[in-house]
């Protein structure tokens, strides 16, 4: 009857180039070409470029993600502190951090970056075709940074 597009409960559109008509009916003994949708689907990534016991932000980093396989050059994001973005596509995702300075100075922290940058370059893999999975995720992290801490001080030192 219809034509209906379906991908981990991902959103699609027709392209811009797409041939595809409102209406048309497809008949099994006939070859259809040109008709192209796309994924709209949107997920949100968190990245942390951190060190130590104490997570410490390690500097200004720069992200970039590209979906795995795909010839899109990517996107690149530049972070001072956490990093969530809401607008990553809900693909499997190579996250890269391709730079990292001290944010006062603006140098580049070389230790750090021939870390991420050297010889074979570190490339974490994200899944996040399924977006309920990784907003999930995302919120059980939020929440957990939020509690069961002390500020140190026998006054205050009430729960969190």
């Amino acid at each position: 009857d219809r034509v209906d597009v379906k991908y981990h409960n991902h959103a699609f559109e027709r392209s811009q180039n797409s041939n595809f008509q409102l209406g048309t009916v497809i008949k099994a003994e006939k070859d259809y070409h040109g008709m192209d949708f796309v994924d709209i689907q949107k997920a949100r990534l968190m990245v942390d470029v951190v060190g130590g016991l104490c997570n410490k932000i390690l500097g200004k980093s720069t992200i970039q993600v590209k979906v795995v396989g795909c010839d899109w050059e990517g996107m690149k994001m530049t972070q001072a502190a956490r990093g969530i973005y809401d607008d990553v596509p809900a693909h499997l995702l190579g996250v890269e951090v391709v730079e990292i300075t001290d944010p006062i100075t603006k140098e580049r922290h070389e230790h750090i970056f021939e870390y991420f940058q050297g010889a074979q370059p570190l490339v974490r893999t994200i899944d996040l075709k399924s977006t309920a999975a990784a907003d999930q995720t995302i919120t059980e992290e939020t929440e957990s940074l939020g509690g069961n801490s002390t500020k140190g001080i026998e006054s205050n030192d009430a729960m969190k």
